[in-house]
């Protein structure tokens, strides 16, 4: 009998729906020693390079000036170039533990850092107790500190973020356990803790808000109008908490006016667990709250498992106009966020699954964590999403939308394998910067429409409308990204065909990509073939 191939050819058209191009990596760097180091926030500077701060145990291969005496952490502060390069770096504390939670670049061209501190010597006076206290680290443009203060009482403080103000002074936010010393009106447990400064660092207000169970502040921005939106998490539900779904913490947002006086407060979540990471300001006064959630009632709807990335928009009352969970069927949880030049946002966290929303994931073991950096537009929609890392765990603190519309991201790796390289020993500081996204969505729906795909025989025949002439390349890849088809074609304006062999393709699911200037559509197509 002869044999006779036959194939029929079914498509699945993406044009609208399909995940941009997710950017590559540009270059990744692991900075440190052979101990532990970390990276918690990064800040684009005014030469187009990178302050970076963090923490180190290590006193070798990266490190400079690191207080030997101290068997602990000390604040480390890294210079770089915008390809990556370490110009300079410092260390900063004393011989007991000093952590460093954000930097900024200030007007005068130097540098303010928060975090923390229980050291009584070296570079750290004025700690009101062995327990931590804020420790506020003020430099000139070379890393060269012009004043430090520390703040808080006689329990524990951590800070967490700081802003400089439209008055050249500071705003910090964090968390303490005191009720005395530089802390006032305190309410019980943990409170979220604000404090004003001048700017040469002397307190100008305090405020300590909550209620009799925990509340911390995770992140601040002054707004037009000269108040402050603070973003944390809440527990309580009484004092200055109101509107908690209890039994578990909810996302916690406050509106302080210039003297630190609440103008309006809100809670935010489901039944179950929610916390916030970033508030991010929009247009008239509106804002948005990268978060993580467990619910999937109240506020929250489309949890994807047990912890999702959660992100929402409110108006400037507080009230939200739309929101959406983001993850797969396990734990992502949103560390930070930051506005991008086309109105959307991009978040960063972890991830240890591979479904749901989350792809490539390097994850070896059980609770083994990359990097997951996910982008959407201005109304939530997912765009595109990328999983960072190696077969060891990274945790990732800081994100910031670079001038070429790349992203810089920074955190830790224990990996030395799979996206990481040059591991120096125990964690190290990862700096990893992706380029700009090949094309937008907008670009796409713009140029590409009518596309169909049929077959015809060994050929598949793609139709489809563009509205100028081009040169792309058109290929044909396997479900598991190995490319099978590469052909260069010449596209006109209008109506085109484009034909392409299929022959030697088994039975099973493809994926066609044509991709050239402005171009950018796939499909999944699947062949099957028979007698």
């Amino acid at each position: 009998m002869i044999q006779k191939h036959i194939l029929i050819l079914c498509f699945i058209l993406v044009n609208k729906i399909i995940l941009a191009q997710a950017p590559v990596i540009q270059w990744q760097k692991s900075m440190g020693g052979s101990l532990d180091d970390f990276a918690n926030s990064v800040f684009i500077t005014n030469d187009g390079g990178f302050i970076i701060t963090g923490s180190t145990k290590s006193d070798d291969f990266d490190i400079s000036n690191r207080n030997t005496q101290s068997g602990y952490f000390d604040l480390w502060l890294l210079k770089l170039n915008d390809i990556g390069t370490i110009l300079w770096n410092s260390c900063y504390g004393g011989t007991t533990y000093d952590y460093g939670n954000c930097v900024i670049q200030s007007k005068d061209s130097g540098f303010a850092i928060s975090g923390s501190s229980n050291s009584w010597d070296g570079d750290v006076s004025g700690c009101h107790s062995h327990q931590d206290d804020f420790w506020i680290v003020k430099t000139d443009s070379s890393g060269i500190i012009q004043w430090q203060k520390c703040l808080g009482g006689g329990q524990t403080e951590e800070a967490y973020s700081i802003v400089q103000t439209i008055d050249a002074g500071y705003l910090v936010v964090g968390k303490t356990n005191s009720f005395d010393g530089d802390v006032i009106g305190f309410h019980g447990n943990e409170d979220l803790w604000a404090v004003k400064l001048d700017q040469n660092g002397s307190i100008m207000w305090s405020n300590s808000l909550g209620g009799s169970s925990y509340e911390q502040g995770l992140s601040c921005k002054q707004t037009t109008d000269g108040n402050y939106l603070i973003a944390g998490t809440a527990s309580s539900n009484d004092g200055d908490v109101t509107g908690n779904n209890y039994p578990s913490s909810d996302v916690w947002i406050i509106k302080l006016d210039s003297s630190g006086q609440i103008i309006w407060n809100k809670c935010y979540g489901g039944s179950a667990l929610d916390g916030s990471a970033e508030i991010l300001l929009a247009d008239n006064g509106s804002f948005f709250v990268a978060s993580h959630s467990s619910s999937n009632d109240i506020d929250v709807s489309g949890n994807h498992g047990y912890d999702d990335f959660w992100l929402f928009k409110a108006d400037s009352s507080g009230n939200i106009l739309w929101q959406k969970s983001y993850g797969g069927s396990s734990i992502e949880e949103c560390r930070a966020a930051a506005l991008t030049s086309d109105g959307g946002v991009v978040m960063t966290g972890t991830s240890f699954v591979d479904d749901g929303m989350v792809s490539g994931n390097h994850n070896t073991g059980f609770l083994v964590y990359d990097y997951w950096v996910i982008k959407v537009d201005s109304i939530g929609n997912l765009e595109w999403g990328k999983c960072l890392g190696g077969s060891n765990d990274e945790e990732v603190y800081s994100i910031k939308q670079t001038p070429d519309s790349g992203f810089i991201i920074v955190g830790y790796s224990d990996s030395n394998d799979g996206d990481v390289t040059g591991n120096h020993g125990g964690t190290d500081a990862w700096v990893v910067k992706l380029g700009p996204p090949p094309l937008s969505t907008n670009e796409i729906e713009n140029h590409l429409s009518d596309f169909s795909i049929s077959q015809k025989e060994d050929q598949l025949q793609l139709r489809f409308f563009y509205k100028h002439k081009a040169t792309a390349n058109c290929s044909i890849f396997d479900l598991t990204g190995k490319k099978l088809f590469e052909k260069k074609i010449q596209i006109n304006e209008g109506i085109n065909h484009q034909f392409i062999s299929c022959t030697g393709f088994a039975s099973g699911v493809y994926v066609v990509d044509v991709e050239g200037e402005k171009i950018s559509q796939k499909m999944k197509a699947m062949v099957y073939r028979g007698n």
